[in-house]
């Protein structure tokens, strides 16, 4: 899931991964991109030669995927709509790619409907409710209810993409209102029709299969349900037949909730509804007290954490929490826990059941420290403990730690991962070392970590009427309508984008010394021969 970037609005821009034997290709592409004929699988080269040849004359705007991203915040989204169903999950994908598909992981949400309609008003309410909810978070989404997990997958990926291209060009290009995105809410006879109209990508199959079945002539359900079930699962294998079995519910498929092993949920039935704070408090103390005590049992700690309250004919209210370290402590857990109540008061309901449950865990290392090691142990607890309710209280987004990129844009050599919640093992991979800092009368050099600047300027601030010495090197610059003047210059330094990104990036960088002390990183793009201030150095 590609974060929200207004800049990337009127923008084609695609996602490039690198294959083991292709080199980088197109993983993901916006509305916009494949309007011009750039497709998921595609070099990136060739998505750049259509780029270039298209009628809109742009070009295309290439960011790195990061599938670990990617499901970290897939899993979040699955967590979050706990609003709407206590039953969520992530697809369970198979081992090889999807036919349809270019990237091999989880890219939709499955939610468990069942009865769940009356709460909301029916189920056209509830899916209007997940709709405008998913908006908010600014995403376009595709929603399908229906009778199977086959057949809500299918008319959501393949009933509505169409539909969703559409909307999403039309923002992009500005033309016009917005098309609106109803979900599909479909009875067993209606789904089924619908169904007949799909290509044969809709079932979920392996892409070999899906290129044997085009050379036959087969490209929709309707005629490859035509055919004699005997001979298809002959030729094909009994996964064809699993899957038409599977979306038109001759066989059950399991829908994988994102939760963790039983034995962290724990839950509370009220007998007599209630919405006082005091009450719901002492309930969440106790419920932290059991959940602690079953994971000290198996030696683990928390990473995330969700606590559901569950009202009477009601939306539920769901909180949150990521942690930094895995942990077990009561104490720090309910403090956190409440917290996160106190910013979601306002929306107060009648509760009958709270629920706490452990989303995702990992192991506690017990490990004797060293004799002067105690104090550092110390330290690590608190900034963990630190870390933690900064997160809930201000957002896991807002407290985040950079990560390093080999990419030789300046801009885009760093990036931000939040510090909590993470996925995988949970572990963080920290190094500490010393960094000597160079003396200001001496440069930086080639091995000094501070050859670049700590402080960068997003974006790059222009500078105005900039004077040069023979070499090409700055002498006198205006910045915000002051005068400066360059008392010594190193450079310069070229640095040059790779030509599959898109618009080229040709910059000559140099390390200047003004005469008021300052240490800046200016560049002149080569391209226009303009000159920008891109960072200072401290």
């Amino acid at each position: 899931m590609l974060q929200h970037d207004r800049s990337l609005i009127g923008h084609p821009f695609v996602l490039q991964a690198r294959d083991p034997r292709r080199g980088l290709i197109v993983a993901a592409a916006s509305p916009l991109a494949r309007t011009i004929g750039i497709a998921p699988g595609m070099s990136i080269s060739e998505a750049s030669s259509l780029a270039i040849k298209g009628s809109q004359q742009q070009s295309i705007v290439i960011l790195d995927h990061d599938l670990q991203e990617d499901l970290d915040a897939l899993c979040w989204l699955t967590d979050a709509t706990q609003h709407f169903s206590p039953m969520a999950g992530i697809e369970a994908i198979a081992s090889k790619v999807w036919a349809g598909r270019s990237l091999l992981q989880p890219q939709a949400i499955l939610i468990d409907a069942t009865n769940l309609g009356p709460i909301f008003g029916g189920e056209v309410a509830m899916a209007e409710s997940l709709r405008q909810w998913l908006e908010k978070q600014g995403l376009c989404s595709c929603i399908a209810i229906a009778d199977s997990v086959g057949a809500a997958w299918a008319l959501a990926n393949y009933g509505m993409r169409s539909l969703a291209a559409k909307a999403l060009q039309q923002q992009n290009q500005q033309e016009g209102p917005l098309l609106e995105l109803v979900p599909i809410i479909v009875s067993k006879e209606e789904s089924r029709a619908l169904l007949k109209e799909l290509p044969i990508e809709a079932l979920r199959i392996e892409l070999t299969t899906a290129q044997t079945l085009r050379k036959l002539g087969i490209r929709k359900l309707e005629t490859l349900l035509e055919l004699p079930r005997n001979g298809l699962a002959t030729r094909f294998g009994a996964s064809l037949m699993e899957r038409i079995n599977q979306t038109w519910e001759l066989a059950e498929e399991p829908l994988l909730s994102l939760q963790e092993e039983p034995e962290f949920v724990v839950e509370q039935p009220i007998e007599h509804p209630t919405n006082h704070r005091k009450t719901l408090e002492e309930i969440i103390r106790r419920l932290t007290i059991q959940l602690c005590q079953r994971l000290m049992a198996r030696g683990k700690g928390a990473l995330r954490i969700v606590c559901r309250f569950d009202g009477v004919r009601s939306v539920p209210m769901l909180l949150q929490l990521g942690m930094f370290r895995p942990t077990a402590e009561v104490e720090h857990l309910t403090s956190l826990l409440l917290g996160q109540l106190d910013q979601q008061w306002e929306r107060a309901i009648e509760v009958n059941k709270v629920t706490l449950q452990a989303t995702l865990t990992d192991k506690l290392t017990w490990q004797q420290p060293d004799l002067f090691e105690l104090e550092q142990v110390t330290h690590r607890d608190a900034m963990a403990r630190l870390v933690d309710g900064l997160s809930c209280r201000l957002g896991r987004k807002r407290v985040v730690t950079p990560q390093l990129h080999r990419d030789p844009q300046p801009e885009l050599a760093c990036s931000w991962r939040p510090l909590t919640g993470r996925r995988a093992d949970g572990k963080q991979q920290t190094t500490s070392r010393k960094l000597s800092r160079t003396a200001p009368q001496a440069a930086p050099q080639i091995e000094d970590p501070l050859r670049r600047p700590l402080t960068l300027l997003q974006p790059p601030q222009p500078l105005m009427r900039v004077s040069t010495a023979t070499d090409g090197s700055p002498i006198q610059f205006e910045y915000q309508q002051k005068k400066g003047l360059v008392v010594r210059s190193w450079g310069p330094e070229r640095i040059e984008s790779g030509w599959w990104r898109g618009p080229s990036q040709r910059r000559d960088y140099y390390r200047i010394e003004t005469d008021e002390g300052r240490w800046l990183w200016l560049y002149q793009q080569l391209s226009d021969g303009h000159w920008f201030l891109h960072g200072e150095f401290d």
